[in-house]
């Protein structure tokens, strides 16, 4: 599986060199910004993804844990309760089935 999760309208950098962002240009693009990708494992209501690579390296070797709920055209994803700076947030991921192409 892979995962890419974005920020609708990210700062852009002065610089077009992706290394030569200024501290607050590279705060910025990480805040608004994850990716992963690993294998999974189905358990019951709850997916494993085994993280191989993770922008965010703590995650990189590890396991992350998503309760799975289907409704209508969509599945869903939730994670556990995080807490982020001081408050709770619960971070939940839709995905909608694509329409099939219309055949000519």
């Amino acid at each position: 599986m892979s995962a890419v999760m974005s920020k609708l309208l990210r700062p852009r950098f002065a610089s077009d060199n992706s290394r030569a962002g200024t501290p607050d240009e590279t705060k910025a693009a990480f805040d608004g910004y994850l990716s992963y990708c690993g294998r999974y494992t189905f358990l019951g209501d709850r997916v494993l993804h085994h993280v191989e690579m993770s922008m965010f390296p703590n995650w990189s070797g590890g396991d992350q844990q998503r309760f799975v709920s289907l409704q209508d055209d969509k599945l869903i994803l939730t994670a556990r309760p995080a807490i982020v700076e001081g408050q709770e947030w619960i971070y939940e991921i839709h995905w909608r089935r694509a329409q099939a192409a219309a055949q000519a």
